[in-house]
């Protein structure tokens, strides 16, 4: 798969790490912006981060490596296009047009669209969403359009006149509140809003949902709103 760079990205330690499958590393805690990402230190003692589930703790403060690995970066302009080989914990190993490989954060890269018949990853495509309150569609079936999105406080009450809502929760908590009762969801977990309910949305912390509905929905329904998103936006 390819993706293109949305902004520059460059290599931050001039020294990655690197270990080979079946050395023995000292682990230490995991990062709290990338935590799938613990601090690891090899033995020749040069130190930087890698991933936690590539490493068998030993029960002593060491694990054992699963697998190769390098924590090198790749440096990448603003535009440029880039191969996709691997990803993990919202980093993609990707390769350059020169040859040069690296680690580019997912959230530097827009993805294209997933064709039909292949796998795509949820984490991959809400990693290139920034913004809350902006619906970004992954996939098609027919006349339908699933979405992802990232809610982060209060939406605004409105109605979809002609059609049912699907909410399905990927990560976090969000709140579904009528003007009679309010349903909590949690990761794993749908509703389906009838077509013409009075609605809104809310979620005390970050939740990512998928959102599945006919092509040309309005986020906002009926209601005028600053928070109105741009329609049919693929990520």
């Amino acid at each position: 798969m390819r993706a293109r760079l949305l902004r520059d990205v460059r290599t931050r330690y001039a020294n990655p790490i690197g270990f080979r499958r079946g050395d023995v590393v000292q682990l230490g805690a995991c990062d709290t912006e990338w935590p799938a990402f613990a601090w690891t230190t090899t033995n020749d003692g040069n130190a930087g981060w890698a991933p936690v589930e590539w490493l068998r703790p030993l029960g002593d403060g060491s694990a054992e490596a699963l697998r190769d690995y390098s924590a090198r970066e790749l440096d990448a302009d603003n535009g440029d296009d880039v191969e996709l080989l691997d990803e993990y914990g919202g980093w993609c190993w990707a390769r350059d047009a020169h040859g040069a490989e690296g680690w580019l954060p997912e959230n530097a890269l827009r993805m294209p669209p997933t064709p039909k018949g292949e796998k795509l990853s949820l984490a991959v495509k809400l990693a290139g969403i920034d913004e809350h309150w902006s619906p970004r569609v992954i996939a098609e079936m027919n006349d339908v359009q699933f979405k992802l999105v990232k809610l982060h406080g209060e939406f605004v009450w409105h109605a979809h006149d002609t059609t049912d809502e699907t909410f399905l929760v990927v990560r976090g908590e969000m709140q579904v509140a009528y003007r009679d009762h309010e349903v909590t969801l949690r990761e794993g977990e749908m509703v389906v809003i009838p077509r013409g309910v009075e609605h809104i949305t809310r979620a005390a912390d970050e939740c990512h949902a998928l959102i599945i509905e006919p092509r040309g929905v309005v986020n906002t329904g009926d209601a005028d709103s600053d928070l109105t998103a741009a329609n049919d936006v693929w990520v």
